[in-house]
């Protein structure tokens, strides 16, 4: 699933990397000679699609400092995302978005429930079981939902219980860990098959939607600039007339 992301990702890494540095250029060098332009004929008002491109190629070329950091926020994302101090935000903050949701809880089950299967197959006690299913969940959220699950089950009350309070877990997980409070291992078992299967799905459709949304937001992008550049010379050709 790693390597089919990576590979995913590609296409709008690039896109986004290559509209970034057009964007730049036009910023710097093309609009504020089409501004000029404009003084040099006599305008003075324009749109305010055109004002809104005038002004951020103003606020490009005066400040290139926050220019040079509005594009360094993808790479500070991703290195904010990768270290544990920002780990939980950014759990937390997958766990929101509608698309990525799905994925994310998808991936974390599948690692909680084939870790458990594995361990409960060897002979490790569930308390102890659950505690190394925290650890390899692989988000925040779902390992503190985890803990809450073995303090639960320290206080003497159930698995289904404890899975039940912690309030992170679907409500079909929930009711087959209650139905199946002798045979932890085989529902554990059933879980991880459908999860395994089922996160390969998720991710691949959360991938999917990567590239028509970037699409959209260059499309968007182009025809701004286009009408930026196009509506004052039309205004332009109507004061002639």
């Amino acid at each position: 699933i790693r390597r089919e992301s990576v590979r995913a990702m590609a296409y709008p890494v690039l896109v986004c990397s290559t509209g970034l540095l057009s964007s730049l250029v036009l910023c710097l060098f093309t609009l504020p000679r089409f501004a000029g332009m404009l003084r040099d004929i006599g305008v003075t008002r324009v749109n305010r699609i055109t004002g809104f491109f005038f002004g951020l190629s103003d606020a490009v070329s005066q400040h290139p400092g926050w220019s040079a950091l509005v594009l360094c926020a993808p790479a500070a994302f991703v290195w904010g995302a990768l270290r544990p101090r920002f780990r939980p935000f950014f759990d937390l903050l997958a766990l929101r978005v509608p698309v990525v949701r799905g994925a994310a809880e998808a991936l974390c089950m599948a690692r909680i429930c084939i870790t458990y299967r594995a361990l409960s197959e060897s002979g490790i006690r569930v308390v102890e079981a659950l505690d190394y299913c925290a650890a390899a969940a692989g988000n925040a959220v779902y390992a503190r939902g985890l803990g809450r699950v073995v303090a639960a089950v320290r206080e003497n009350e159930s698995v289904g219980s404890g899975f039940e309070s912690a309030g992170v877990f679907a409500p079909e997980v929930v009711l087959a860990v209650k139905s199946g409070e002798g045979a932890l291992a085989q529902v554990f078992g059933r879980l991880a098959d459908y999860y395994r299967s089922e996160s390969r799905h998720r991710v691949a459709m959360a991938l999917r939607m990567i590239e028509p949304a970037m699409l959209i937001l260059v499309l968007a992008w182009v025809f701004g600039i286009a009408l930026a550049v196009v509506l004052p010379v039309v205004e332009v050709v109507n004061e002639i007339h």
